[in-house]
Parts: structure tokens; C-alpha cells; sequence
């Protein structure tokens, strides 16, 4: 067993479920039920996120889809929305390099209710993916 945080978060998101690989620079968690994930150590914890590709009506009404992302947030209680690099909605989470199982697994809930519950019940949504 790797006893490092990072070994540690790996071997929870593995026991809840997800399939965990390690990438260039993250590990890519992903799970039959729950959004896929990466997650990797920055700032003295570990980042999170996961992205999703949108439509083009995103791009023609950017200021529609801004205020769609400014939305998400008023609502989200964990994640932070904000548009990707390359065209895309981005959620991503920080949790500090602490670990502890039980703060770990009400994490983990909070990330994807926030995701599942703020994206796919949001009434625009279907506008932009």
C-alpha cells in the first residue's frame, strides 16, 4: 500500500468505485456512475477537475454562456465553473494535502452532487451541450 496522501486518495477513489490511472501529469479517475475525474497534488493539496466539451451555441452566445457559468457558481457549494482553454466547461475543486477517510468520501459527494446536481438539472444546460 502506498502510504503517501496521494497513494492514500488513489486507494479511496478505487474502493468507491472509480477506475484510477496515473497520466502525464495527474491521475485520471474515472466511474461507471459518478463524472470522470483527474486529480492531481498542486498548492499544497490536490486539484480537481473534470471538463466537458460544449456545443457551438456556446461560442456564438458567449455572453449567454457566461452567465449560464456565473450561475453554476452562485449555486455550487465546492466546485468552481469557469470555460476551458479549448472551448469547454471546466469544473474543478482544490482540498487541502490533508487526509482523512470520512473528510475524504463527504468531499468526493459534495464534488459530484455539486457537478451532477448543478449541470444536469440547470435549465440551460441542453442550450450549450
Amino acid at each position: 500500500m502506498d502510504a503517501t496522501i496521494t497513494g492514500q486518495v488513489k486507494a479511496r477513489l478505487e474502493f468507491l468505485g472509480y477506475e484510477v490511472v496515473k497520466a502525464e501529469e495527474a491521475f485520471i479517475a474515472k466511474h461507471p456512475k459518478w463524472p470522470n475525474i483527474s486529480f492531481q497534488e498542486h498548492g499544497g493539496g490536490f486539484l480537481f477537475s473534470t471538463t466537458y466539451a460544449i456545443k457551438e451555441t456556446a461560442k456564438t452566445r458567449k455572453a449567454e454562456f457566461l452567465e449560464y457559468i456565473n450561475d453554476l457558481n452562485r449555486h455550487a457549494t465546492l466546485v468552481r465553473f469557469h470555460t476551458g482553454t479549448d472551448s469547454s466547461l471546466v469544473a474543478k475543486c482544490w482540498m487541502p494535502g490533508c487526509y482523512d477517510k470520512t473528510i475524504f468520501d463527504s468531499f468526493i459527494e459534495l464534488m459530484n452532487n455539486d457537478i451532477t446536481a448543478l449541470i444536469f438539472n440547470h435549465k440551460k444546460t441542453n442550450v450549450f451541450f
